[in-house]
């Protein structure tokens, strides 16, 4: 390959070049690097030494040493700055304190969209260290930002020795203190280091000063002079301030290394014998001494701070939503929306309920505001508070903590409600356990009527005749749930004998002298042994099969279910008999033909009189099946009333009238829910306590009157004590 040879004047020239492009490209520097922080982002050529925080609405960048750059974001044109200089350090053996370093800001600072800025920081002045006895301390170095420049603090005097160290350091910001012996430096901004004194054993010297233009102030008796202040600033988020002068150092060669300091100036200056903080750009502490380890501190290094809007950002929760209130049953709980930085303009709520505190919650339906009362699906639940924060950047979602599990309110005691008694034109009932004496309030509502309360008894008017109407009583108290309980009643009917085609004789009807079997049945004839009775008339013929129906006394009771007897427990109780037998449950009660409840006789009986009712209500019959209700000795069907789905049963008859005085049974005959024949025997008396009634009537007026019934009378005794009548 040939190679060509260059004359002397182009290598020349390439070398030219070559020296002259190199630091043009750049070579050597640190390549670029990119700080963020929420909503913020900086590229520096050095993120060792540079740092990004988001302060309210706000970027800040910050350099804490050395050299660095810093690209200018796209679409801004200015910043706001804070340059700091480093501080001075303290001067050794009864030293000076050293002066702040210089503080220069710029509200608005102008830069170029995606230019490159130099940033450098000012190093801290330098102590003298521990073997420097006769050193002044160093000076502080310059901060720049582009054309920004701030200088560094000069250092404090010495007691004697260096003849170059003598004096405090002046030029700069804040001067140094003097040494002992010494006077303080001047500073560029007019903030002098005090002047050192000495009288004996007394060797103190004078305050730094600092970067607001005060000056230190001169060493005393044992006391080291007062650093001058520093400038304050809120450019990282937090008013402080930056360039304050170090305090002279004070003591006695026999103090035993006790040193009496100054008061540092404000902005990082430090006491004596100790070191500035960094990144305030204040001055050390002057030294104690000769002869004891209290050698000048070190000054503060200086601090480049950039501030410039971030981008809008969402709602951000410092401190979660929360929940006050009792969490029982009925109470009102009341949500906070908590802490939110970035300015929210707007709020929404949801209300939540779970199981479990950390298990999943679901939104209550409606319950969108400020406050929820808590009702009854909430109870044994957990509830909690979200809070939708927004902002034009968008939004964001918090929830408090779960509330404790909501408890239930204890209950009002529920009414107990007597029998319903028919009236001409509704029923009556009694509330048989509260007042209006106890601590409940009671209010009564119809379905259908008119309905009053007096006291404890419960009027319901407006019905027609065999009209029905459920009445609710609720008991409300203070604190407590409310509690209720129904009864369903009617009026009489306007027919009182509401019987069916095919139904025996009346009780009123007269029944005719007991026939043989070879008898022709005539229309109210007594039944044959076979248990049916027929009637005729000049239309139709039916047959109605009257039940086998067990004997029982006035007072007594009797159950068979299947021709089998069931035991049975009879309870007097508000003039009413409560029966309990097997699965069977019945209350039977009389009514005045005024429909006045009537009152059991002195013998605990069912005592009713011509125009009276019978009352009763029944449970444990076959569910949507029909019962048939008797009236024996001689039997009379008195109707058919319809059994519930529940297999509640019930119905009010009116005794016809004529109806012989004397002993009864009032007999109910249907199936239970297997199915089975089952029959109520219940024994009444029919007419006035004490008085002579029908039959006494008939024995006084007529002996062959008397002497019949003593034929049918003997015999139907007889046959109450069987258990079945035949």
């Amino acid at each position: 390959m040939r190679m060509r040879r260059l004359p002397i004047m182009s290598v020349l020239s390439i070398l030219t070049f070559s020296i002259a492009v190199v630091p043009m490209l750049g070579v050597g520097t640190a390549s670029a690097a990119t700080v963020t922080a929420p909503g913020c982002t900086a590229t520096v050529s050095n993120a060792n030494t540079a740092s990004l925080t988001r302060v309210g609405a706000n970027c800040v960048l910050t350099f804490t040493s050395g050299s660095n750059a810093w690209t200018v974001p796209a679409g801004m044109n200015s910043v706001r700055v804070l340059v700091v200089g480093g501080g001075g350090g303290g001067g050794q053996n009864g030293g000076g304190g050293g002066g702040g370093g210089q503080v220069v800001h710029n509200a608005s600072f102008s830069v170029a969209a995606n230019a490159s800025v130099s940033v450098s920081v000012g190093a801290a002045g330098a102590s003298p260290g521990p073997t420097n006895w006769d050193d002044a301390g160093g000076l502080g170095g310059t901060s720049s930002f582009s054309t920004i420049s701030a200088l560094g603090g000069g250092g404090g005097g010495t007691r004697g020795g260096n003849p170059h160290a003598n004096d405090g350091q002046p030029g700069f910001t804040g001067g140094g203190g003097g040494g002992s012996t010494t006077v303080g430096g001047i500073g560029s901004s007019g903030a002098h280091g005090g002047n050192g004194h000495e009288a004996g054993c007394d060797a103190t010297g004078g305050g730094g000063g600092g970067a607001s233009g005060t000056s230190g102030t001169a060493g005393a008796y044992r006391d080291g002079g007062d650093g001058g202040n520093g400038v304050a600033s809120d450019i990282s988020g937090t008013s402080r301030h930056y360039g304050g002068g170090g305090a002279g150092g004070g003591t006695c060669d026999n103090s035993q290394g006790q040193t009496w300091s100054g008061t540092p100036g404000l902005g990082g200056g430090a006491t004596a014998s100790q070191s500035a903080l960094p990144n305030t750009g204040g001055g050390g502490g002057g030294g104690g001494a000769v002869g004891w380890s209290l050698y000048g501190g070190a000054g503060g290094s200086g601090v480049v701070i950039l501030s410039w809007p971030g981008q809008a950002l969402p709602p951000s929760s410092s401190v979660p939503p929360s929940i006050s209130g009792s969490t029982q049953f009925g109470s009102t709980l009341t949500g906070s929306t908590g802490t939110w930085s970035q300015s929210p303009t707007s709020y929404t709520y949801r209300w939540m309920r779970g199981s479990t505190p950390s298990g999943s919650f679901s939104a209550i339906n409606g319950a969108t505001g400020l406050t929820y009362t808590l009702s009854d699906d909430d109870i044994d639940m957990h509830i909690k508070f979200e809070v939708r924060a927004s902002n034009s950047a968008g939004f964001e979602v918090d929830t408090s903590t779960a509330s404790a599990k909501v408890t239930n309110l204890p209950s009002s005691v529920a009414p107990t409600l007597g029998t319903a008694t028919s009236t001409a034109d509704g029923f009556v009932f009694n509330i048989t356990n509260l007042s209006s004496l106890t601590s409940h309030t009671l209010s009564v509502a119809s379905t259908s009527g008119t309905v009053s309360r007096s006291a404890d008894v419960v009027t319901v008017t407006s019905l027609a005749g065999g009209a029905v109407a459920t009445v609710t009583v609720t008991a409300s108290r203070s604190g407590h749930r409310d509690a209720s309980s129904t009864i369903t009643g009617s009026a009489i009917p306007t027919s009182t004998n509401n019987v069916s085609n095919n139904a025996a004789p009346s009780v009123g009807q007269t029944p005719l002298p007991r026939t043989s079997p070879s008898m022709a049945p005539t229309v109210n004839a007594i039944p044959t042994p076979n248990n049916s009775t027929t009637t005729t008339t000049t239309t139709t013929t039916t047959t109605t099969t009257i039940p086998t129906a067990p004997a029982a006394d006035p007072g007594e009771v009797s159950v068979a279910v299947d021709g089998l007897p069931i035991d049975a427990t009879v309870i007097r109780s508000n003039n009413q008999l409560v029966i309990e037998a097997g699965a069977f449950s019945a209350t039977i009660s009389g009514r005045t033909a005024e429909g006045v409840p009537a009152s059991l006789d002195s013998d605990g009986n069912i005592r009713l009189n011509e125009g009276d009712s019978l009352v009763f209500e029944a449970n444990g019959f076959n569910p949507s099946s029909s019962v048939e209700v008797w009236l024996f000795s001689t039997p009379a069907k008195l109707g058919v009333v319809s059994v519930s789905p529940t297999g509640t049963t019930s119905g009010v008859f009116a005794l016809p009238p004529g109806i012989d005085a004397g002993e009864h049974r009032v007999v109910l005959s249907g199936t239970d829910a297997d199915e089975s024949k089952a029959v109520f025997a219940v024994g009444i008396v029919v007419g006035g306590e004490g008085g002579v009634g029908t039959v006494g009537t008939i024995l006084i007026a007529s002996p062959l009157v008397l002497a019949m019934l003593a034929a049918l009378v003997i015999p139907a005794r007889r046959r109450r004590q069987k258990a079945v009548i035949s």
